[in-house]
């Protein structure tokens, strides 16, 4: 979801921090910083669970929270090494939100690289996100 508000708003992420709360009400927060902005999901979905992983003491999870910032807007500049690869993932994680526009946010998901499913819960009303049917 993260990605998703970011590629809507045409902007690429350099920094992505973790929040974590376990049930003692205990938080943590973990950043990193990327070379080059993101918006593409496999890229920020290994940063933040690598940061997980290493923070992670194994206690009862509270609260899991991803935020985004330093922004910039899309006219990003990546290496050629890296350039196309990128490039797939952007156009084909662009198809799939508009999928997600029209037909809801389950009509489609990843199939590799990302087989953990979430429980999604947003701070915002979920029926005003797009793809949500309107009570």
């Amino acid at each position: 979801m993260v990605c998703r508000r970011l590629r809507e708003q045409k902007l690429h992420a350099r920094t992505l921090q973790l929040k974590l709360r376990n049930t003692a009400f205990q938080t943590i927060t973990r950043a990193h910083t990327f070379e080059q902005p993101t918006s593409v999901d496999s890229e920020v979905f290994a940063a933040i669970r690598q940061l997980f992983r290493a923070n992670w003491k194994g206690d009862a999870i509270r609260l899991l929270g991803v935020h985004a910032s330093h922004f910039e807007e899309e006219s990003e500049q990546i290496g050629l090494v890296g350039h196309r690869a990128h490039e797939k993932w952007t156009q084909a994680l662009s198809a799939a939100d508009r999928l997600r526009e029209k037909y809801g946010e389950n009509a489609i998901s990843l199939a590799t690289g990302m087989k953990a499913r979430f429980r999604e819960r947003t701070h915002e009303n979920p029926a005003g996100l797009p793809g949500k049917n309107k009570p």
